[in-house]
């Protein structure tokens, strides 16, 4: 005879034994979560019985090192999943910053010279990225010099200056002589050649403008000759712009005081009656510029 329990819905045999409730029954694995009694588990109905099940205490099941295996397999394999995503989602807010960025310079005509990109509206330098480097953007005042990184091979032994410079030969401070091949050797032969910038925190980007085998004698190499020139007198001229601010700033300075000598001098006059308020006047409006 099959008897079905009140609480799971498990059917169980006469035999097995079931315990019987005032208004149902209940298996022996629904008696043993309870932690009831048989005897006091036949004087109760169904719902208050199934009110012990819910009350007992969870047993703790033992769990076997196969199942602490997998579990902490899920749980690298749920860290490299959020990791990877992660970094997918970085990837994309790049792409998009670098957009952004490309996009704004454009709009303001900024001059591009090989992997560089000089924006004089923002003052700011951008550094395009590559296969294998991100990209850098860097304000003007990050950058405090620059040298010409140059090997070849068949060199004379005279020691001459190869190109005209760019803008004038510039000596001492921290930029180079501007031109290619300025370090008192004549090359036959060009292997490498690149423009080294030095940035206010220690670190060096080189804009390489040869990097293979290149006769110096050829249109080729001329127009590369002419980027180089183009990139040392434009990094030179970001160097130079401070100082140039400082000399407009200086001249303002120096002509406001000649203009308040000037006045004071004919107030005077004016107080000593040497000139009328009327010529005073005349004469201030000229000195002012007015």
């Amino acid at each position: 005879m099959f008897k079905k329990c009140s609480i799971c819905g498990k059917s169980s045999t006469f035999l097995k034994g079931s315990v019987e409730l005032l208004d149902g029954n209940v298996c022996k694995d629904c008696l043993r979560k309870s932690g009831l009694n048989e005897i006091r588990a036949k004087s109760m109905y169904v719902a208050e019985f199934s009110k012990h099940i819910q009350a007992a205490p969870v047993v703790p099941t033992t769990i076997s090192r196969s199942d602490i295996r997998k579990a902490n397999r899920k749980e690298k394999e749920q860290k490299r999943l959020k990791a990877r995503n992660d970094a997918k989602q970085e990837r994309i807010a790049q792409k998009e910053e670098y957009q952004t960025i490309l996009a704004n310079m454009k709009s303001h005509d900024a001059v591009s010279i090989e992997k560089l990109l000089f924006d004089d509206t923002t003052s700011k330098m951008l550094i395009k990225k590559s296969l294998l480097t991100p990209y850098r953007l860097v304000d003007y005042s990050e950058i405090v010099g620059f040298r010409e990184n140059v090997q070849g091979s068949q060199k004379s032994k005279h020691h001459r200056i190869t190109r005209g410079a760019v803008g004038g030969v510039l000596l001492g401070g921290p930029g180079m002589v501007i031109g290619a091949l300025t370090g008192g050797k004549d090359f036959q032969v060009v292997n490498h050649l690149g423009v080294v910038i030095t940035f206010s925190d220690g670190t060096n980007y080189e804009a390489k403008i040869i990097n293979s085998e290149t006769k110096t004698q050829g249109f080729i190499y001329n127009g590369l000759i002419k980027i180089e020139q183009q990139l040392q007198s434009k990094l030179q001229s970001i160097i130079d712009q401070p100082k140039r601010i400082d000399a407009q700033t200086q001249g303002l300075t120096t002509n406001f005081e000649q203009e308040k000598r000037e006045l004071l001098e004919l107030k005077e006059l004016v107080d000593a009656g040497v000139i009328t308020e009327e010529e005073f006047q005349l004469k201030k409006k000229k000195v002012l510029g007015i």
